[in-house]
């Protein structure tokens, strides 16, 4: 059978016809139109990447991804997987991992959050130098100091006057200063 996109309607269909012995796997490949080897690995668990983090923890590393994006910080799959790795250690969960997510584990995980996240092409730092403008700088400021403020962080007052020095501290910077 030639190398085509399947369709995941059809996979389910015949996984599911030969798991409830309705067909065998040979004529649910034939009825579906699927390679004969893909239900056979599907059903083996070949090839299959699950997800390492529980569902609200990705959502907080997609959230993450998308305020570094914004904030011209965009994050490469290598450090996505570092971060990953640290959230794994810092909790001791069992992972499938030799040390860090690989590359399918992104692919899997690019695939389940493909409508939040994307990987974007990176421009030569002459290409961004052209493109840059008054306006695009007042617009990275201001998501700066929303993304600031919506942590709790309050940029717009100024910070608290620093304490007097301590009388032995002001005698030794007169002492320097006098010199």
């Amino acid at each position: 059978m030639p190398r085509s996109k399947l369709s995941q309607a059809s996979v389910d269909a015949a996984l599911d016809a030969i798991r409830t012995k309705k067909l065998s796997v040979r004529q649910a490949a034939a009825t579906y139109s699927v390679p004969r080897s893909t239900p056979m690995d599907k059903m083996a668990g070949k090839y299959t990447v699950h997800t390492v983090l529980p569902a609200e923890e990705e959502k907080t590393l997609v959230k993450w991804m998308v305020v570094c994006a914004r904030a011209d910080e965009g994050k490469y799959r290598e450090q996505l997987c570092l971060e990953v790795e640290r959230i794994l250690n810092a909790e001791g969960s069992e992972t499938p991992f030799k040390d860090k997510p690989g590359y399918y584990w992104y692919k899997a995980f690019m695939e389940r959050h493909k409508g939040e996240v994307r990987e974007r092409k990176a421009m030569s730092l002459v290409e961004q130098r052209a493109q840059l403008s008054e306006g695009k700088i007042r617009g990275w400021l201001h998501t700066m100091r929303t993304s600031l403020m919506s942590n709790g962080i309050n940029i717009t007052e100024p910070p608290p006057p620093p304490p007097p020095p301590s009388p032995a501290t002001s005698s030794i910077a007169t002492r320097l200063v006098g010199r």
